[in-house]
């Protein structure tokens, strides 16, 4: 399943880059045509026209090779040439007709008739085909193919290659004009053409943009984590903060205190010391504590006393305290006092705070 779905989008990313190459391609040759020459090959001299027919020079034989003059020479750099060969060095050969379905490979064809029909090897040629349907059966096409030797044009071909040209067409014209034949170099000519280069180009392009988009998602994403975990941080931080600043009957979990969190739950709650005045007031010469504990309004006292029953209504008789009860059993201690655990709830009375 993964294999499959890799291939599907292989094929979708080739159809695009196609797509995309092509009409790149075509916008260019509007706005920007490229240069195209006409070079009409001949045994020692070859003419070189321009796209409109004008005649720029020519270039000659010396020895094994050929040359020409300086600005002809620059002429033919990223050039589209085309090579009209002289129909004396053309070799045509009919094959036998062929239905109209089988023109997709008509080529293949010819191919394989080469070597039959003309004194060369397949490959020692170049070859085109041109078809032509019969006037009274559309449905079968003529075939007819030209064939020249590769030997034949081989030292033109390499000075143009030399010459920087960015594509070499071989044609036969019918008329001086009309091309009647394109044939194939696809096996011999090593230079690629415009469209093979630019689909690479854009193919490498878009794969390096894709691959500097996902960089950047990627540290797009590590970003958001990291300021995400600071942010969430700072809402802790944030959290504590508020949280010493909030009265102390609404309680807290937090167990940083600061002297702004003291002096506030000092002017706020009760007075811790007037508390302790209300208590020594309020209980009898025989009873201490020894611990003391203050939340959420509530006070809790555990101590000693000889007499543990006399100390509630002591309590309760006062201003500061009401709802005073046992939190715990009463123990007989050594020397006969006992241990009391006393709870009790403190009056919001504004007497009772800190001022």
């Amino acid at each position: 399943m993964p294999t499959d779905l890799f291939a599907k989008l292989l094929i979708l990313w080739n159809w695009f880059i196609d797509a995309l190459s092509i009409v790149v391609v075509a916008c260019r040759d509007h706005f920007s045509p490229p240069k195209r020459l006409l070079v009409r090959l001949g045994d020692d001299v070859c003419d070189v026209f321009a796209a409109d027919g004008i005649l720029l020079g020519s270039i000659t034989r010396e020895g094994e090779g050929w040359t020409s003059t300086s600005p002809v020479q620059t002429a033919f750099e990223n050039a589209h040439i085309d090579l009209a060969l002289p129909e004396a060095w053309i070799l045509r050969r009919s094959l036998q007709p062929i239905a109209a379905e089988s023109l997709p490979f008509v080529e293949a064809l010819a191919r394989h008739q080469i070597e039959r029909l003309t004194p060369w090897r397949v490959a020692d040629t170049y070859f085109g085909v041109r078809t032509e349907p019969f006037e009274d059966d559309p449905a079968r096409l003529r075939v007819e193919v030209a064939v020249v030797a590769r030997t034949k044009i081989s030292h033109r071909l390499n000075f143009f290659r030399a010459a920087q040209a960015a594509n070499i067409r071989l044609l036969v014209l019918e008329n001086d004009a009309i091309p009647a034949f394109v044939l194939s170099m696809k096996d011999e000519f090593d230079g690629e053409n415009d469209t093979v280069k630019l689909r690479r180009r854009i193919s490498y392009g878009l794969a390096a943009a894709l691959l500097l988009i996902g960089f950047g998602f990627g540290l797009s994403a590590l970003e958001y984590w990291r300021v995400g975990g600071e942010i969430e941080t700072l809402d802790e931080d944030i959290a504590r903060q508020r949280a010493l600043l909030r009265p102390p009957d609404l309680g807290t979990d937090m167990k940083v205190v600061t002297a702004q969190s003291l002096r506030r739950r000092h002017r706020i709650g009760p007075c811790v010391t007037g508390l302790l005045e209300a208590l020594s007031d309020a209980l009898p010469d025989h009873a201490y504590i020894d611990d003391f504990a203050l939340e959420k309004g509530a006070l809790r006292i555990s101590g000693m006393s000889r007499n543990v029953a006399d100390l509630v209504p002591r309590l309760e008789g006062t201003k500061f305290f009401s709802e005073v009860g046992f939190a715990g059993a009463t123990t007989r201690e050594e020397g006969g006092v006992d241990r009391f655990h006393l709870e009790m709830h403190i009056v919001a009375n504004s007497e009772n705070r800190c001022s």
